[in-house]
């Protein structure tokens, strides 16, 4: 097998885990975005430190090697920043 036809395969499976982190992080933001309405109405900070600690600590146990806990944590602190931004407006 061609080594470019091998290539263009991995890359149409990484387009669809693409497609699908996209998906996620969607359904993700909806649900900040209703937390943010109640947040609002109840006047709750949009920041929960504690929240988002306990968050990063729980998703790093899933991390294995090359995956490592540093780069856990910048991901979902990037995905935390995209779900406040989305409860502020």
């Amino acid at each position: 097998m061609d080594g470019r036809f091998k290539i263009e395969k991995f890359r149409k499976k990484i387009d669809r885990i693409d497609r699908q982190l996209v998906f996620l992080l969607l359904a993700r933001r909806e649900l900040a975005q209703k937390i943010g309405i109640i947040k609002q109405k109840d006047s709750i900070p949009v920041k929960d430190s504690d929240r988002e600690t306990a968050i990063i600590h729980r998703i790093q146990q899933l991390a294995v090697p090359p995956l490592s806990s540093s780069t856990i944590e910048r991901i979902w602190r990037e995905i935390f920043l995209l779900c406040r931004e989305v409860q502020q407006h």
